[in-house]
């Protein structure tokens, strides 16, 4: 009975710990998702800081000059182009590629193209009135803009 009694006694034993050493690995988990939800939140903030760095100098001169347009003064077409190609190459820097420029010819492709008549054929021949805009990845996150020429 002395044997038995501690095998039991043993058994028990072994499976407290078993069930301690589950339960701590479960609270080890837990708190690595926190910890990994924690980097990927500091991760997104870091991108999304890093965007606003980029958009920052275009972004306050965009604001003075329409400051300056709503009092009623003039802002050199310069001015403005100058402020423009900033915010266009930001968009690059950030990976963003154009789809298209405009006023040129391109094959239809409903992907990468808003359909400017219904039932247009993939293919025809269009003219991108207003460039889309693909992300790094190559997702089209807006298509451009076509006529039919």
């Amino acid at each position: 009975m002395g044997l038995f009694g501690g095998r039991r006694r043993s058994r028990v034993t072994s499976d407290l710990e078993l069930r301690q050493s589950v339960t701590d690995l479960q609270a080890a988990l837990r708190n690595q998702e926190v910890m990994n939800q924690a980097k990927i939140s500091r991760t997104t903030q870091d991108q999304v800081d890093e965007a606003l760095l980029l958009l920052a100098q275009p972004g306050v001169y965009m604001a003075t000059q329409l400051a300056i347009i709503q009092r009623g003064r003039a802002v050199s077409a310069v001015d403005i182009a100058e402020v423009i190609q900033m915010v266009l190459s930001a968009i690059e820097r950030l990976g963003g590629t154009f789809i298209g420029e405009p006023f040129s010819l391109a094959p239809y492709d409903p992907k990468i193209h808003l359909e400017p008549a219904a039932g247009l054929e993939i293919g025809k021949t269009v003219t991108i009135q207003v460039p889309g805009l693909a992300s790094p990845t190559g997702r089209t996150l807006r298509r451009a803009l076509v006529t039919i020429p």
